[in-house]
């Protein structure tokens, strides 16, 4: 990805990946870049730093689904789903790599 060579070839640059089914299917290949241009990155879910990320912080995947497991169940039990108030996530992580020995200068 030349996007992300590009970032690391001026200093102060850095990259926040967003949460989508094309960066997180690919979070190896986009950690492995931008560890090699040294380009420091934050990412929207743990598994991003377990694949090589610096750091990554948001909301709790396993969480949110047992969160939504609450919900089926409470609909299959008769619930109306309109009845049922939003509700927001309540867990975030925050997960720092320091194996990395990541250096910007």
């Amino acid at each position: 990805m030349p996007a992300i060579a590009a970032l690391g070839r001026d200093q102060g640059n850095g990259l926040i990946v967003l949460s989508g089914v094309f960066t997180f299917s690919h979070r190896t290949l986009i950690a492995e870049l931008a560890h090699r241009h040294r380009v420091p990155a934050v990412y929207p879910y743990r598994e991003f730093a377990e694949s090589g990320g610096l750091l990554s912080y948001g909301i709790d995947l396993v969480a949110q689904f047992q969160q939504a497991a609450r919900y089926v169940d409470r609909i299959l039990q008769g619930e109306k789903a309109a009845d049922l108030p939003v509700q927001e996530p309540t867990k975030y992580e925050l997960v720092i790599n320091p194996p990395l020995n990541f250096r910007l200068c």
